[in-house]
């Protein structure tokens, strides 16, 4: 063998075998270093997915808007804002809040809007954002790494996003509720809606303004409550009875006819407002 094709053969061999090691030289999020960049807590069966969005791009609005399709992962969220001044200046008002992946900022991005964090800089946290920013010395987002490697989302083994779920229920009720008898007891109505959904609380449950507010913000449903009352009016006593409700002590979610399971109401409705009625 010739010095010259051995040589050659070598160096081959060494591009081969150093470019994993190359990938998994990529920084890992730690679970607790890391906690405030996760989208979701921390559930230790399921595996890690890290996501690179820039709150001015398009591409990773979109995506963020669709974040339930992610549900199969830890999904830690970070930021760069590699799209120019404005983009620099947008991440540097999310710093401003508690967390960098918490609701208010995530919805100020997919609106559009300037976060109202008024709180100072969380400079830990933007160190700990930078330092991954830099680790991966990002050129393009949304960019996703799955085990030290970047992947595309047609990888992922995705879930159903919220409204295919809603979508799903609903198509497969049995009962069709003819919601135009029940206007009377509509609270929140929104043109976008996907679905009609009842609420149906007992007798000592406090129909708060708080409550009010968050069905009004949950623009996926028409909401409708109906009072689980020996004296309730006529249609709370008919959809009670429509939905063999009429001798249940429990709040009780209905979507389009069908009563909503513990593991449904966990998927589709909003967590503030299922502990918000936990409480009440």
């Amino acid at each position: 063998m010739s010095h010259w094709f051995y040589t050659l053969l070598m160096f081959c061999l060494s591009s081969v075998v150093s470019f994993p090691l190359q990938a998994d030289q990529h920084l890992i999020p730690d679970n607790k270093v890391h906690s405030a960049f996760l989208l979701n807590e921390w559930q230790a069966n399921k595996p890690s997915l890290i996501a690179f969005n820039d709150p001015r791009c398009p591409h990773c609005i979109k995506a963020l808007a669709q974040r339930e399709r992610l549900a199969n992962y830890n999904v830690y969220l970070f930021w760069a804002p590699i799209l120019g001044d404005a983009s620099k200046q947008t991440v540097d008002l999310l710093f401003h809040c508690d967390s960098p992946s918490e609701t208010t900022v995530i919805e100020s991005v997919i609106n559009r809007k300037a976060p109202t964090c008024a709180g100072p800089e969380k400079q830990v946290l933007r160190s700990l954002n930078d330092n991954m920013i830099q680790q991966y010395a990002l050129n393009s987002v949304p960019q996703y790494w799955y085990g030290g490697r970047r992947v595309a989302l047609s990888q992922l083994n995705l879930a159903l996003s919220t409204k295919q779920i809603i979508q799903s229920i609903a198509q497969n009720s049995l009962l069709k509720v003819q919601w135009e008898r029940y206007n009377s007891k509509a609270v929140a109505t929104a043109n976008i809606a996907i679905a009609n959904i009842g609420l149906v609380i007992t007798q000592d449950t406090e129909v708060s303004k708080q409550l009010i507010y968050m069905m009004s913000q949950d623009k996926r449903f028409n909401w409708y409550i109906f009072q689980n009352s020996a004296l309730s009016s006529k249609e709370n006593t008919e959809f009670r009875m429509l939905t063999n409700l009429e001798n249940s002590n429990e709040t009780t979610f209905v979507l389009e006819g069908k009563i909503l399971s513990k593991t449904e109401v966990n998927s589709v409705l909003d967590k503030k407002l299922i502990r918000l009625l936990s409480s009440s």
